[in-house]
């Protein structure tokens, strides 16, 4: 699969995810999730940057969830999306990932 639909079918993930669980701030994540996704038929390295401050950037938080099983599969699903984004932008995997690329 390409990075540009990698980067689609993650994001949609998340989104998914995210619209199933039991996070009471979801929405938020996924609002701003979808308007990263916007931004993608323009340009993926935009799209990519939105994301990414979207999942970590200064404001970025992390959804709340009731049970500590959803978080973490959650995590794992994030990390994986913002290796992708970090990919698009040529930036190094961030310190502390398992470096793992799809």
């Amino acid at each position: 699969m390409s990075v540009h639909g990698e980067f689609q079918r993650l994001l949609t993930d998340c989104v998914t995810f995210l619209e199933t669980s039991s996070a009471e701030d979801s929405e938020r994540w996924c609002q701003q999730l979808r308007d990263a996704d916007a931004l993608r038929e323009d340009s993926l390295s935009l799209a990519a940057q939105a994301a990414l401050k979207a999942v970590e950037g200064p404001d970025a938080g992390s959804p709340r969830f009731s049970g500590g099983e959803e978080r973490r599969a959650f995590e794992e699903l994030l990390e994986h999306f913002a290796a992708i984004c970090r990919l698009v932008l040529g930036q190094p995997a961030k310190e502390g990932s398992k470096g793992e690329l799809p």
